[in-house]
């Protein structure tokens, strides 16, 4: 609902997104949930490009990370996310979505900082956001070896409130579907 209302205000994208894209976020402003508009990705400190994923081990420490991963959660909503397998003797690799078994949406961790005066301030967006990964679990690790941090439905709320990333990787690993698209 949150999500709807901010659809066209700035124009977000939706289906599969990319770096640089402006897509809905969850977060605590206020004490409520709000849904934001922000570009994916951090802007290099040289200019030249966007950093888009956070190493949960090293997030902590790197200055580009650090104050933003403490102070400003976020949640990424999606139906799943893409990684690309490389198939021995052949250049172009396969693509696979991944999705939670019977679950409409998959909840990955994020963070979020403000942009900088004159980096990317179009279309309104003032914020921009990286998503948090780790070492690929179970069902992952024949694909890539990362993957986002993801959170259930139950999990939102503790990750928004400043709960550590180390709280969802001592869990169980989520078991995840993966179709070739």
């Amino acid at each position: 609902e949150e999500i709807a209302r901010i659809q066209n205000n700035p124009p977000v994208k939706t289906g599969e997104i990319f770096p640089t894209n402006i897509v809905p976020v969850l977060r605590r402003q206020d004490g409520r949930l709000q849904a934001r508009a922000m570009t994916w990705g951090f802007p290099r400190r040289d200019g030249k490009g966007v950093v888009f994923n956070a190493r949960v081990e090293t997030a902590p420490v790197k200055p580009l990370f650090r104050k933003a991963l403490r102070e400003n959660p976020v949640v990424v909503p999606a139906t799943g996310f893409y990684e690309w397998k490389a198939i021995p003797g052949r250049r172009k690799k396969d693509k696979y979505l991944f999705r939670l078994p019977g679950a409409d949406l998959v909840y990955q961790a994020g963070f979020a900082k403000s942009l900088d005066e004159g980096a990317w301030k179009a279309d309104g967006v003032s914020e921009c956001f990286v998503i948090l990964t780790t070492d690929a679990n179970p069902y992952m690790m024949d694909y890539h070896a990362r993957m986002p941090i993801l959170l259930l439905p139950e999990d939102r709320e503790a990750w928004l409130n400043g709960e550590k990333a180390s709280r969802f990787l001592e869990r169980a690993p989520l078991e995840l579907e993966a179709e070739l698209v």
